[in-house]
């Protein structure tokens, strides 16, 4: 799985890159729990381990050939603790490329907004 961090500029009204990128196994980060993944998976989905059986995956509202069965995230939100510290408030977008047996499977784009605790 490739990982690529986009910050959204205002005054160029896009994304733009931001110095965050990964390359990783998914399934070393479900085992070594990176980032509070299982977690987050476990609260917002129905995803509860990195091998999904083939045929169907549903992502919003489009549909990929990929899994078997019915898989979502829904309303997520990451635990800031397990995140890198200072991260710049403001909206993100994170691309992530899904590869299988060095195959290309999918194209996952995550958009969400780091903000301020509330108190």
């Amino acid at each position: 799985m490739y990982i690529q961090v986009l910050k959204f500029m205002k005054n160029a009204n896009e994304y733009r890159f931001f110095p965050i990128t990964m390359d990783v196994d998914v399934c070393v980060v479900f085992k070594t729990n990176n980032f509070g993944i299982m977690e987050f998976l476990h609260d917002f989905s129905n995803i509860r381990t990195c091998y999904l059986k083939k045929v169907m995956f549903l992502i919003m509202t489009t549909t990929v050939n990929l899994f078997q069965g019915f898989y979502y995230i829904h309303n997520g939100m990451l635990n800031d603790s397990k995140l890198p510290p200072n991260i710049p408030r403001g909206n993100y977008k994170v691309e992530i490329q899904l590869h299988s047996n060095n195959e290309f499977v999918a194209d996952l784009y995550v958009v969400g907004e780091v903000v301020d605790k509330s108190h």
